[in-house]
């Protein structure tokens, strides 16, 4: 028995250190498996993150596409309800733009004059009365601050 139970003790020693070599490998495996699910939970965080960033871009490019869409659909509404507008492009081209510019300063200028104009009529009439007196400063004070709004220099 001596000797079946040493081989007995031997073979219990050895299984023993297998186990605790197997328990360590374990171990190591198990802090090994640790780590790698603690990375894999922070880069899905990320690419949670990331989608969310993603869908939020896809969402205004898909409204930007709708709002192109609608865009384009009330412009063909808009031709076919004004067949002769002119359609060249959204900003008017450089005659366009000097037409209204010279037309809106020949405007200010016919305003001008004309405040003129009823000031100096205002002021050969010797103004006695107090509304036509209060209409003269009226007149003046307009001009002034109208000058001064629209640079005008007459």
């Amino acid at each position: 028995m001596n000797e079946n139970g040493r081989k007995t003790l031997c073979k219990n020693e050895f299984t023993n250190c297998e186990i605790v070599k197997e328990n360590q490998q374990l171990k190591g495996s198990l802090q090994t498996y640790e780590i790698l699910l603690k990375a894999n939970v922070e880069e899905n965080e990320e690419l949670k993150k990331q989608l969310e960033e993603l869908e939020f871009i896809v969402g205004l490019r898909q409204k930007r596409n709708l709002i192109s869409k609608f865009d384009k659909e009330y412009d063909e509404e808009d031709k076919k309800k004004n067949p002769n507008r002119d359609y060249a492009g959204i900003m008017p081209d450089a005659e366009e733009i000097y037409r209204r510019y010279y037309t809106m300063k020949n405007q200010q200028k016919e305003f001008i004059e004309y405040l003129e104009d009823e000031i100096k009529r205002l002021e050969e009439n010797n103004v006695y009365q107090p509304l036509q007196r209060m209409a003269l400063e009226t007149h003046k004070h307009n001009l002034l601050k109208y000058k001064e709004i629209t640079g005008g220099k007459e």
